[in-house]
């Protein structure tokens, strides 16, 4: 909702505690805040404010999709792509360069790893599942300063340099692991997960979370108290003019 839009009956962004506690917000509502976070629904459009500083020139206006996971299924996620599989992959290639002879691949490699990727098949897809469909979803368009997102940009470009140098290491690994030596094979976890740790700090934003929900509604933080109080002094303002 524009807070700039002509004067109503009604304020946009009543607090939380001036609502009625029901699980959906009223047509005429967009989203409620508090002195910590904002509570919004499935879309929401944040007041011309910036998140990080509470300055309202020279402002850049973002969007995306935001989206929640509850904690358990995204710890275990983070913790299957992030190295379950990068150990199940090193057990793959080990297996497969062991030469063939009397002894089997379970032999040279322990039980006790390939029991480690059996459940890593097995649990990945279905924690990949239960994910995909409790995460929820907030299609949310916010403000931030100008040069709060300059600074950011040469963040994201230095993480960018840096996962494609480990990037670059962990091909060179795989290379010299098949064409010299699998004792370079060791180096493609050592380098592959913190490329793809890079890469993910590359495309940080400066934005708000989905951190929860409440009665059927999504939990917006991540947003500075400089922000939470000038939404606040606008809400002060607009109710004041409509008496």
């Amino acid at each position: 909702m524009d807070i700039h839009s002509a004067d109503t009956s009604f304020n946009p962004y009543r607090p939380p505690e001036n609502e009625p506690q029901d699980t959906t917000l009223s047509p005429d509502t967009e989203f409620m805040v508090s002195s910590e976070c904002v509570l919004c629904g499935a879309n929401v459009t944040l007041p011309e404010v910036c998140i990080r500083t509470g300055d309202k020139d020279e402002l850049e206006r973002q969007s995306d999709v935001l989206k929640w996971t509850p904690f358990v299924l995204h710890r275990l996620r983070v913790v299957l792509l992030g190295f379950g599989l990068p150990f199940a992959a090193q057990v793959l290639i080990v297996a497969s360069q062991q030469p063939v002879g009397t002894l089997s691949a379970a032999d040279q490699v322990s039980a006790a790893a390939w029991l480690t990727l059996l459940l890593i098949v097995v649990l990945t897809p279905v924690v990949l599942w239960f994910a995909h469909r409790t995460t929820r979803r907030t299609q949310a368009t916010w403000y931030v300063e100008r040069g709060l997102m300059d600074r950011q940009r040469r963040k994201r470009k230095s993480w960018r340099v840096t996962a494609t140098v480990l990037a670059l290491l962990f091909f060179g690994a795989i290379v010299l692991g098949i064409m010299v030596s699998e004792s370079y094979l060791v180096f493609t976890f050592w380098t592959g997960l913190p490329a793809i740790l890079s890469l993910i700090q590359s495309r940080r934003r400066v934005q708000p979370q989905v951190v929860g929900t409440h009665q059927g509604l999504n939990i917006l933080a991540g947003l500075s108290p400089l922000f939470l109080q000038e939404v606040l002094s606008i809400i002060e303002r607009r109710s004041g003019n409509t008496q």
